[in-house]
C-alpha cells in the first residue's frame, strides 16, 4: 500500500516535493494487466475465467520435444502415440489441466528438473485417450497429479500378497486393471464360465496370473495351505497321444502334463519327466506292447538312483511318480517284486 501525505493530515498545504512524492509512490504500487497477484481469499460472484488453450498440438517423444504448455486449461486434439506436452516451472500451489482429446495414448512431461507423483525426476506420466488430469504444484519441483483414472492396457496382474475373497468373483462385463501410474483400460474383458467363490485366499507367487475364456487359472503357480474342498470333478492335464523316443535322455519326449497315455514307440525308446518340483505328480501309461524307458530331467532321478538314470515301463502298464524334493521322483508302486535276492524288480 502506497504512503500519502495529505493536506489534513500535514496541516498545511503541500510542497511541490511532497506531490511528487506522492505520485511516485501510487506509480510504484500501482497493478497492471499481466502482473502477478497475491492475495489471501477471493470471493467471486459471477465467473471465473481462467487462460485456455483449445488447440495444444503434442510433439516430441522427449521431455526437451515436448510441446511446452502456457496455459491453465489445455486441450490437446493433434497428436502421435507417445508424443507429449510439458508442464510449466512449478511454483507452489499453481493448477494445471490436461485433457487429451485425440485417440492416441500422450506423455506428460515435468518442467526440467521436477516430477510428478511418485515418478522419477523428468519421467512422464501417461494420459489415456479421452482423459483428463489437474495437476497441483505443490512445491517448486513437485508436481500432484488430482485424478488417477486415466487408461493404459494392463495385461496381467500381479498379485504377490494374499487375494482373500469371502464370496465370489462373478463378472458379467468388463475387466479393469490399473498399473502403476493409475491408468485403467476397459477395453479387455474377463471371461468366467462359472461363479469362482473362495472362502479362503488366492497365493499367487509366479509372475502372471490369468484367467482364460474357458475358466481355467493359468499361473506360475498356486499354494493353497488350507482345506480345499472339490464337490465336482477335479480334472488334470492329459497328453493322449504320446510317441515314446530315442534311446538316450536327451532324445526322450519330454513329458508337459499330469496324465500321459504312450500310444506309439520301440522297445527301448523313452520319455522324459518334467523338471523335479516338490509334491508333483505325474502318471505314464504305456499303451503300447513294448518296454519303454523313463527318465528323469537333466540332474535329476528317480528312486533315489543315479543322477539321470532310467527306469523300465513294461507294455501296458502303467507308472506313477511323486516328486517328493527339488531333484528326486519316487515311484507309488503298490506291489513290490523282488528276487532272491531281495532285489526290486518292478
Amino acid at each position: 500500500m502506497s504512503t500519502l501525505t495529505t493536506r489534513s493530515g500535514k496541516g498545511s498545504p503541500l510542497t511541490n516535493t511532497e506531490v511528487d512524492t506522492n505520485f511516485t509512490n501510487l506509480n510504484t504500487d500501482k497493478f497492471e494487466s499481466g502482473d502477478d497477484v497475491t492475495v489471501d481469499d477471493i470471493t467471486v460472484s459471477g465467473r471465473f475465467i481462467v487462460g485456455v488453450d483449445a488447440s495444444v498440438t503434442a510433439a516430441g517423444t522427449t521431455q526437451g520435444g515436448a510441446t511446452a504448455l502456457s496455459k491453465t486449461y489445455n486441450i490437446v486434439n493433434t497428436a502421435s502415440t507417445n508424443q507429449g506436452v510439458k508442464l510449466p516451472d512449478a511454483s507452489a500451489g499453481t493448477r494445471v489441466t490436461v485433457f487429451n482429446s485425440t485417440s492416441n495414448t500422450i506423455k506428460v512431461w515435468p518442467y526440467s528438473g521436477e516430477s510428478i507423483n511418485d515418478l522419477s525426476t523428468n519421467a512422464a506420466l501417461e494420459l489415456g485417450s479421452e482423459k483428463g488430469r489437474d495437476f497441483v504444484a505443490i512445491s517448486a519441483t513437485q508436481w500432484q497429479s488430482t485424478d488417477e483414472g486415466d487408461a493404459v492396457v494392463a495385461t496381467t496382474i500381479d498379485a504377490s500378497g494374499l487375494a482373500s475373497l469371502d464370496g465370489g468373483i462373478d463378472v458379467d462385463g468388463a475387466f479393469t486393471v490399473a498399473n502403476t501410474s493409475g491408468n485403467i483400460d476397459t477395453s479387455g474383458t474377463l471371461t468366467v464360465d462359472g461363479l469362482s467363490s473362495l472362502d479362503g485366499g488366492i497365493d499367487v507367487n509366479g509372475s502372471n496370473f490369468a484367467v482364460t475364456t474357458a475358466g481355467g487359472i493359468v499361473g506360475s503357480s498356486i499354494s493353497i495351505s488350507g482345506t480345499t474342498t472339490l464337490s465336482g470333478d477335479l480334472k488334470y492335464g492329459l497328453t493322449s497321444t504320446v510317441t515314446a523316443a530315442g534311446t538316450t535322455q536327451g532324445g526322450a519326449t519330454a513329458l508337459t502334463e499330469s496324465h500321459n497315455i504312450i500310444t506309439a514307440g520301440s522297445a527301448g525308446n523313452g520319455v522324459k519327466l518334467p523338471t523335479a518340483v516338490a509334491g508333483l505328480k505325474v502318471e505314464i501309461y504305456n499303451a503300447t506292447g513294448n518296454r519303454i524307458q523313463v527318465y528323469p530331467n537333466t540332474s535329476d532321478t528317480i528312486d533315489g538312483g543315479s543322477a539321470n538314470a532310467n527306469k523300465p515301463l513294461a507294455g501296458n502298464c502303467s507308472m506313477v511318480l511323486i516328486c517328493k524334493d527339488a531333484t528326486n521322483w519316487q515311484i507309488h508302486r503298490p506291489i513290490a517284486i523282488r528276487d532272491s535276492s531281495g532285489t526290486l524288480l518292478n
